[in-house]
């Protein structure tokens, strides 16, 4: 196998995981998506095995033995890990000349800013709120998980969206398209055979989460309990960033939205966004324009003192969008 300094980043959600290759100059070589590596929620021996599939499909695209360093953001971690807690998530498993762990949210807000100041709100599976300011302390604000809270999360979103439907089928609240449309996405002829599909086996909440965008779908077609539901997830998401504006004490601090809520919910962008205008007026609200793995290789080039050029990000940007299209 040829020798060469190859980076690696990954992203690991809560979902599923995304990991890159990349060269010195920026070129991406290879990506592989995988399975979570949240040891917290899956357990440590099987999120170790999701990561031995990870790195056996990357290595095997880029052809190579080892790393010259690696980045992971991990979805079961708030802040940096600990050497002892790397060696125990990738002993045996990762050779590089050097790793790095931190959570996912901070690989994502490093894509955002690339180090500068900036608040990023997170909604996929769960949701939260991370900001950094003019040192390197960072902010975060929610994140607290399915049962103790993720308001304007996918999986709050849908639940709400599914109880919303039951109680419209008990005649104990507003009619809803809700209730076919829960029908139809989890394939049930009758809201009475939702009771198996939910709980024999009990029901994976990423599957849950899914029917948030049919919430957001009925929303669209201005069913009233839909559109309350999509339009209290956009503030719950706007007050996440409002709070971090606060605490940061920084006047136009960009604001960046990431995570499949965002992105494949017009509605709750905008309403997000329009919210935060309102409040923040000297604030930019985007979408961040990289995904998150390329916040690993941003803080990978950093912890390694490697110069992130412009003219780095975007190569990264077009041999990441080339891989896409293979």
């Amino acid at each position: 196998m040829l020798r060469r300094d190859v980076f690696l980043g990954i992203d690991g959600g809560g979902t599923h995981s995304t990991a890159i290759a990349v060269d010195l100059e920026g070129n991406v070589l290879a990506k592989v998506i995988g399975e979570s590596i949240n040891y917290y929620s899956l357990g440590m021996k099987r999120a170790r095995h999701h990561l031995i599939q990870i790195m056996d499909q990357i290595l095997e695209k880029v052809k190579i033995e080892s790393f010259e360093s690696v980045y992971i953001g991990n979805s079961a971690l708030s802040q940096e890990a600990t050497a002892a807690m790397i060696d125990e998530f990738t002993s045996g498993i990762i050779k590089s000349g050097s790793v790095y762990m931190h959570s996912d949210s901070y690989i994502a807000l490093i894509a955002m800013t690339i180090g500068k100041p900036g608040i990023l709100i997170i909604s996929g599976t769960g949701s939260m709120g991370i900001a950094k300011g003019l040192t390197d302390e960072l902010l975060n604000i929610g994140g607290w998980g399915y049962l103790l809270g993720d308001y304007g999360s996918a999986y709050h979103i849908a639940l709400q969206g599914i109880q919303a439907a039951v109680a419209a089928e008990e005649g104990m609240s507003k009619a809803t398209m809700l209730k076919e449309a829960l029908k139809r996405y989890f394939a049930a002829l009758d809201m009475r055979d939702l009771i198996d599909k939910f709980y024999n086996p009990p029901l994976d909440r990423h599957i849950i989460a899914g029917f948030a965008s049919e919430v957001a779908k009925c929303a669209e077609q201005s069913d009233e309990v839909a559109l309350k539901l999509v339009k209290q997830a956009a503030h719950d998401l706007a007050n996440h960033a409002l709070e971090l504006e606060k605490r940061l004490n920084i006047q136009g601090v960009p604001i960046g939205a990431s995570g499949s809520v965002f992105t494949k919910n017009n509605y709750i962008f905008d309403e997000f966004k329009g919210l935060l205008e309102q409040n923040c007026p000297f604030s930019a609200v985007r979408l961040i324009d990289f995904p998150p793995e390329f916040g690993a290789i941003f803080a990978c080039f950093h912890e390694n003192k490697i110069l992130l050029e412009p003219s780095i990000q975007q190569r990264m940007k077009l041999t990441y969008e080339l891989l896409k299209e293979e």
